[in-house]
């Protein structure tokens, strides 16, 4: 409990990525993970556009386009995003990994690591994909039904 006596409730409300081609990064991440855009707009007083996507469970995404904005560096491997400091990637948990990355990688995703045990709890899978502009998203699979057999 807070020093003050205040009980207090945190839920994440959403994630927030900048991206350089604002139409085909929405386009891709609302195929992706079945979003809709729920807002979708200008902010000229910031020098930005941006949008916020929503999932029918309600987790939110937003994008933004900043005119001049640097690339941040993509790196090779997953291990790579602890060598910058600040957000290294996004996390969706997901109920059918191998069909996730499938849907993914059609779309223009790109495999940065395959499917491997979550590190210390075996019956966990995680895998990382970078999207269309090289942000990495990670894949989680808590269980381990709808595993595909090799």
């Amino acid at each position: 409990m807070p020093a003050d006596g205040a009980e207090l409730t945190f839920s994440l409300d959403h994630v927030g990525i900048d991206v350089d081609d604002l139409p085909a990064q929405i386009d891709f991440y609302r195929r992706a993970f079945d979003l809709t855009v729920e807002l979708q707009g200008d902010v000229p007083e910031y020098n930005f556009r941006a949008a916020m996507l929503v999932s029918p469970t309600g987790w939110h995404l937003e994008l933004f386009k900043r005119d001049g904005a640097a690339p941040r560096p993509v790196p090779d491997d997953p291990d790579g995003q602890h060598n910058v400091l600040g957000l290294g990637h996004v996390c969706f948990a997901v109920d059918d990994l191998e069909a996730s990355l499938d849907r993914l990688v059609s779309l223009g995703a790109a495999m940065r690591l395959p499917p491997i045990p979550y590190p210390g709890v075996p019956e966990w899978r995680l895998a990382y994909l970078a999207d269309p502009e090289g942000n990495l998203v990670e894949l989680v699979s808590r269980s381990q039904q709808k595993r595909r057999r090799p």
